[in-house]
């Protein structure tokens, strides 16, 4: 009887032993035993706090992080100035009478400058035709409508006025005119490209002329070395002149190359 009893204690032992062991093993997977780490938790939470010091560090960086970005960032200010050589064929026709001249060949030269703050760019010009005895000089007001920069692909639409003085008659005679225009930039690679413009002059009256409208086109090619460019292009201005129900058209086409510089 003894014994009997003191195999029963000895199976209640083992029995009571192998479900503490179990419930331990249990306790260290679910986070609630001697396998929980306190300290574990606790830099986990301290790795997500937010503070007021991490916030002002955070917004330091990003204000350099700006200045860094405004100091590299293209100027939104662009200037350039150009000079050209134009040699051109010019002749003379009236209507409903015959040619009043031969075609004849001449040469001129120009030249332009151009100021861009972003979109909003204002640009004169100048020709000086001493062997035609006249010279004209046009400003106007562009808008660029497509591309973010002048030397680069875009296209400009623009408004100004032409005034024109000739004197190859002896007398003054002087032309003021206002015109719309178009100019075009397509780069073809990096360094090269195709350029068009185009500008319509409004009619108006002069004493000796009579009413005058006309246009101006060019169309060609240009390469870029960095902040200069070379460039050609073909060359055609008509102008039309109405006096006592006589037109005079002028026509002049020619050949224009000349550099640019961007700055």
């Amino acid at each position: 009887m003894k014994t009997r009893l003191a195999l029963l204690a000895l199976a209640i032992a083992a029995a009571l032993a192998t479900a503490l062991n179990t419930q331990a093993q249990t306790a260290k997977g679910s986070g609630g035993g001697p396998g929980f780490d306190f300290r574990k938790k606790s830099t986990n939470k301290e790795g997500s706090r937010w503070t007021l010091q991490e916030w002002l560090t955070q917004k330091d960086r990003n204000h350099l992080m700006d200045l860094w970005l405004g100091m590299y960032a293209p100027s939104p200010y662009e200037f350039y100035i150009s000079g050209q050589m134009l040699s051109y064929s010019r002749s003379i026709a009236t209507t409903p009478a015959a040619a009043t001249d031969s075609t004849q060949s001449y040469r001129s030269s120009s030249g332009s400058v151009g100021a861009y703050a972003t979109v909003i760019g204002l640009v004169g010009e100048y020709e000086n035709n001493t062997e035609e005895g006249q010279n004209e000089l046009l400003g106007s007001l562009n808008l660029r409508v497509l591309g973010n920069a002048v030397q680069g692909t875009h296209l400009i639409v623009s408004y100004g006025q032409r005034t024109k003085n000739q004197t190859s008659t002896g007398t003054l005679i002087t032309l003021r005119q206002n015109f719309a225009g178009a100019d075009l930039d397509l780069y073809l690679m990096k360094y090269f490209g195709l350029h068009g413009n185009y500008k319509s002059f409004s009619a108006n009256s002069e004493t000796t002329l009579g009413d005058v409208s006309g246009s101006k086109s060019e169309a060609g090619a240009f390469i870029d070395f960095g902040a200069m460019r070379i460039y050609g292009n073909w060359y055609s201005e008509k102008q039309d002149a109405v006096l006592s129900s006589t037109t005079t058209r002028t026509i002049r086409t020619g050949v224009q190359s000349g550099l640019k510089f961007f700055f």
